[in-house]
C-alpha cells in the first residue's frame, strides 16, 4: 500500500486514513481529517493491523478533544512523553546514548512527571511548574505498600514491602530527574509543542569548608583546607588496598562455600534452578558478582574507569590490543558523560579481563567476538555496591568507599607512585588538567617523596 492511503475509519466528526512512503519499510502514516483541520503523524515500527489500531485510536482522541473545545492537533502530555522517548530510543539504537539513560528517562518522566501532571489534572506543557513539582516530589511518598517483583538468583519473586517509607528522595536524584527534564522541554521547543524553556531550579549541595586532614595519608601530613564532598577522602592507600583484596577473598571464599553446601543439601532443586541463572556456567548471581569483583577491583586501580563507564562496557567493545614491542593487551572502548574513549590494559591487567570473559559468558576472550555473547556486559556492577560495604568492613576500613572511589585511587597512586603528567593522566582518565590540579591537589606535597620510596610500580595487584 506504499504511497496509496487507505481508510479506516469515517464519521460525522471527520476521517482518518493510513498510508504508507517510499522506502520507508515497515513505518507507517496516518492522516487525520477533523474539519478543516489535517494532521499527519508516524505510527512506528509496525505491521499494518498495528499501524491501523493505532491510528484509529489516534482519530478517536482527535475527535474528542475537538468537541472539548481544544485544537485537535495538540497532544497532551502523556503523548509528549512517549514521543519523546520514542525519539530516545531510536537516539540509543544509533548509538548515541547508553540503555541505561533510555531506562532513566523513563523511569523519571512516567514515575516521577506524569503522577504529577495527573496530581494537579494539568493538560498543557505551559502549565507544568518545575518549582511546584519539586515541593510535590520532596513531599511525595517515595515507597508505598504494594505488591511488586523483584530479582533473586536469577528467578523473579514477588512480594511485598516491609512498610510504608516517607524518606524524601536525594539532592542527587533530584538533580538527575532535573536533568532529564530540561532534556524533554528542550526536545519539544524543537519540535514546536512549547514556546519557551520553563524556569529550572537549580539545585546545589553547599560545599562546607573545613580545617582537616586528608584521610588516607600519613597523621603527621600537614594540614589543609578541603571541601567535605572533595573527591580525594575517598580513595585508598596501598594498605588499606590489600587488606581490602584480601577481605574480598574471603568473602568469595565464604559464597563459594555456601554453594558447595547448598548442592549437597538441596541438589534436586539446584539442579531446576540451575537453569534460571543468568550466568552460562549456572553459578548464583552472588557468587559470580563476589568472584567477579575481585578481577574488578584490580583492572579499576589500573585503569580508573568511571561506575557509568563500567556498566555500559559489553564485551562487543573489549578487543585485543598489541603494543610496539608485541606484548598482547586489552584495549576497552568505554562510553560515558557522552563520550567514548579508550582504556588500554597491558598484558599483567588483561589476563584478568579475559579470565573474567569466561566467567561470565561461559566462553574464551577468543571465542566471544562474532557471537551472541557480545552483548553480554562485562561487569556486574549493580551488585557490587552491596560487597563494597560488607568487604570494606571485613577489612576494618572505616572509610566511605564507593564504586567511584577506586577511579580516585587509580589517579592518587599514579600521581603518588608514577612519573606521568597531569596531562598524560587526564587523557588516562578521560578527564582534563585542571580537573586532575583542582581535584587532587592534596597530593602533591607527597608525590616526590613516594616516588623516590618506590613502593610500588605502575601495575598495581598488591
Amino acid at each position: 500500500m506504499s504511497g496509496e492511503r487507505k481508510l479506516i475509519a469515517e464519521n460525522e466528526r471527520g476521517r482518518v486514513s493510513l498510508y504508507r512512503r517510499p522506502e520507508s519499510g515497515d513505518v507507517f502514516y496516518y492522516e487525520i481529517r477533523i474539519g478543516n483541520r489535517k494532521i499527519r503523524r508516524s505510527t512506528g515500527h509496525s505491521d499494518e493491523a498495528t499501524a491501523a489500531a493505532i491510528a484509529e485510536a489516534e482519530f478517536a482522541d482527535a475527535a474528542g478533544r475537538a468537541e472539548r473545545g481544544i485544537d485537535p492537533g495538540k497532544l497532551n502530555i502523556i503523548h509528549y512523553v512517549a514521543e519523546f522517548l520514542r525519539w530516545r530510543e531510536e537516539r540509543h539504537v544509533e548509538g548515541y546514548i547508553s540503555e541505561a539513560t533510555v531506562y532513566n528517562d523513563r523511569m523519571y518522566l512516567r514515575g516521577n512527571l506524569q503522577p504529577y501532571v495527573e496530581a494537579r489534572n494539568l493538560k498543557e506543557l505551559q502549565s507544568i511548574n518545575l518549582g511546584d513539582w519539586l515541593e510535590w516530589r520532596k513531599s511525595s511518598q517515595a515507597a508505598r505498600d504494594r505488591d511488586h517483583s523483584y530479582q533473586r538468583e536469577g528467578r523473579m519473586v514477588r512480594g511485598k514491602r516491609a512498610g510504608t517509607h516517607f524518606k524524601p528522595p536525594k539532592m542527587t536524584t533530584l538533580q538527575k530527574e532535573l536533568g532529564t527534564f530540561k532534556v524533554f522541554f528542550k526536545f519539544c521547543v524543537e519540535r514546536g509543542w512549547l514556546t519557551t524553556l520553563p524556569v529550572v531550579p537549580e539545585l546545589q549541595s553547599k560545599k562546607v569548608q573545613t580545617i582537616k586532614r586528608v584521610r588516607g595519608l600519613k597523621s603527621n601530613g600537614p594540614v589543609v583546607i578541603t571541601h567535605e564532598d572533595d573527591a580525594g577522602h575517598e580513595w585508598i592507600t596501598v594498605p588499606e588496598y590489600r587488606l581490602f583484596r584480601r577481605a574480598a577473598v574471603r568473602n568469595w571464599k565464604a559464597e563459594k562455600k555456601s554453594y558447595e553446601l547448598a548442592l549437597v543439601k538441596y541438589p534436586h532443586i539446584y539442579e531446576k534452578r540451575r537453569a534460571t541463572y543468568g550466568n552460562p556456567l549456572g553459578y548464583p548471581d552472588r557468587l559470580v558478582a563476589s568472584w567477579s569483583f575481585l578481577f574488578w577491583t584490580i583492572i579499576q586501580v589500573n585503569a580508573g574507569m568511571r561506575p557509568v563507564e563500567c556498566r555500559t562496557l559489553t564485551w562487543r567493545n573489549v578487543l585485543p590490543w598489541t603494543f610496539s614491542d608485541g606484548a598482547e593487551g586489552v584495549v576497552l572502548y568505554v562510553h560515558g558523560k557522552g563520550k567514548t574513549r579508550e582504556v588500554v590494559l597491558p598484558k599483567s591487567v588483561a589476563v584478568y579481563a579475559k579470565r573474567l570473559c569466561h566467567l561470565t559468558t561461559g566462553k574464551l576472550f577468543s571465542e566471544v567476538h562474532g557471537s551472541d555473547l557480545e552483548d553480554y556486559y562485562v561487569f556486574p556492577v549493580q551488585d557490587y555496591r552491596k560487597i563494597i560495604r560488607k568487604v570494606a568492613k571485613l577489612a576494618g576500613i572505616k572509610k566511605d568507599i564507593s564504586q567511584y572511589s577506586f577511579r580516585h585511587t587509580f589517579i592518587n597512586w599514579q600521581l603518588m607512585y608514577t612519573s606521568t603528567s597531569h596531562e598524560d593522566l587526564a587523557t588516562m582518565a578521560g578527564t582534563s588538567a585542571e580537573v586532575i590540579w583542582r581535584h587532587y591537589y592534596q597530593i602533591t606535597p607527597f608525590i616526590q617523596h613516594e616516588r623516590r620510596a618506590k613502593i610500588v610500580g605502575p601495575y598495581f595487584e598488591t
